[in-house]
C-alpha cells in the first residue's frame, strides 16, 4: 500500500462498541442512529514509494497522520507525535535513500 486514506480505526471501534453495547442493553438495532465517521487518517509508505521509484511531495507527507519509513519503524505525524519529515526533493533528506 503506497497511500491509504479512510476513517480512523479507533473511531470505527468506538462506534461499533457503542452500538454493540446498545444492543446488549436491549436496544433495537433498527432504531439506532447511523453514525458517519468524522475523523480520517492518511497513511503514506516511503518504503513502497522507494520501491516504485517515486518521490512523495512534502505537503502530502506533512498532511499524513502516519508515515511508514521502513517495516519496523512508523513515524507518527500530524500533531500526534513529532517526526522528522524532510524535503522529499533532496534524496539525502527524503528518507528514500538505501542507507540505514
Amino acid at each position: 500500500m503506497l497511500v491509504a486514506h479512510g476513517p480512523a480505526a479507533d473511531e470505527l471501534r468506538s462506534t461499533a462498541y457503542r452500538q454493540i453495547d446498545g444492543v446488549l442493553r436491549g436496544g433495537n438495532p433498527a432504531e439506532m442512529p447511523i453514525e458517519q465517521p468524522s475523523k480520517f487518517e492518511l497513511i503514506v509508505s516511503l518504503k513502497i514509494a522507494k520501491a516504485l521509484g517515486l518521490t512523495i511531495p512534502k505537503p502530502l507527507l506533512l498532511s499524513a497522520t502516519e508515515v511508514i519509513d521502513w517495516p519496523s519503524r512508523r513515524l507518527q505525524v500530524a500533531g500526534i507525535a513529532s517526526a522528522p519529515v524532510t524535503d522529499s526533493s533532496n534524496p539525502e533528506q527524503s528518507g528514500l535513500d538505501s542507507s540505514p
